[in-house]
């Protein structure tokens, strides 16, 4: 349905998989073994399309136009958010809605937060280059693991002395590879850093302060670096006004699909894609409950959600469509 007399609402689903071996029992589990839905990004794109199918039935009787937007690469940053907007595709949405599945309360439950819901994360690959010499000579050579482990320790610093105690960041050195035998002097440690944080500017404050640690370490140990900094997904930000709307429209409206809705009172150290989109407009975005009593949290081989769950889904997302026809 498109007429420009009425305002544009994006309607996000991710569908990609995981490279995780399914071990449910499910009659539906993965037919390829290293690859599972194990975020439930499946059930997004079954309640969609059910949502679709009923959406482009009343097109006519809608306020609003409606962009279905089934997304591929949630899990791979930098995402395919940023595809659809590169390309063009979502120039005419003035609002985007979207929502994942959780495996912690029963259906019909759902949450969100004001603001920021979601961290941004980046990723650091950093490798330090020495020089190899025999143990018992380290005076000839230049110690890549001595470098590394320096530029570790210090790195935690930088949360507590260049980040205010009132925002939020993370350093997480997941890997450090150097092997080598006993009797060398290492010429080469490898590190993959995550970081994570809840607004651009630490995300800037940290990787400035990351670069001059790194130039330090260089100096004082006489190494070399390789630093690859890849910027993944921002913060998401829910627009707070919309939010609030919304939250209060369903008090209101007491509808009885829904059990409750929750205002989160503190965002998720995790990222999503569907941040992109909440920086080129005004977006709303929510958990949807669906424990089925096995509560395996996402990204979990034994992943499995309450099927019944995206009926509700649909309801809630076909009503806030209602609601943004009726007063965006």
């Amino acid at each position: 349905h498109q007429d420009d007399a009425y305002k544009t609402i994006g309607l996000r689903a991710d569908f990609d998989a995981l490279e995780i071996s399914e071990k449910t029992d499910l009659e539906f589990k993965s037919k390829h073994d290293g690859l599972m839905h194990a975020c439930g990004h499946d059930v997004h794109t079954a309640y969609m399309m059910v949502l679709a199918d009923v959406l482009i039935e009343f097109r006519h009787e809608l306020k609003v136009n409606i962009l279905v937007i089934h997304q591929h690469a949630e899990e791979i940053p930098p995402g395919g958010a940023i595809d659809f907007i590169e390309q063009g595709i979502v120039d005419d949405v003035d609002v985007f809605v979207g929502g994942h599945v959780v495996p912690f309360y029963d259906v019909g439950n759902f949450g969100f937060k004001p603001g920021v819901m979601f961290a941004g994360s980046d990723t650091l690959e950093i490798a330090f280059i020495g020089k190899n010499s025999h143990a018992s000579m380290p005076h000839l050579g230049k110690d890549a693991i001595l470098a590394a482990s320096d530029f570790v320790v210090r790195l935690h610093s930088i949360l507590g002395k260049n980040i205010s105690a009132f925002e939020s960041g993370i350093l997480n050195v997941g890997s450090f590879n150097a092997p080598g035998p006993t009797n060398v002097v290492n010429d080469r440690a490898e590190l993959s850093i995550s970081i994570r944080y809840l607004d651009l500017n630490t995300r800037k404050v940290m990787r400035e302060s990351i670069e001059r640690l790194v130039e330090s370490i260089k100096l004082y140990y006489q190494v070399e670096v390789e630093f690859d900094y890849r910027e993944g997904y921002p913060p998401l930000v829910n627009d707070e006004n919309l939010s609030m709307d919304i939250y209060e429209y369903f008090n209101e409206r007491g509808f009885d699909y829904v059990k409750s809705i929750e205002i989160m009172q503190e965002p998720v150290m995790g990222s999503e894609d569907f941040a992109r989109f909440s920086l080129e407009k005004p977006s709303f975005f929510a958990h949807f409950s669906a424990s089925n009593g096995v509560n395996e949290i996402n990204h979990s081989p034994y992943f499995e959600v309450d099927e019944k769950g995206m009926l509700s889904m649909a309801k809630f997302v076909a009503d806030i469509v209602l609601y943004l026809g009726e007063n965006f």
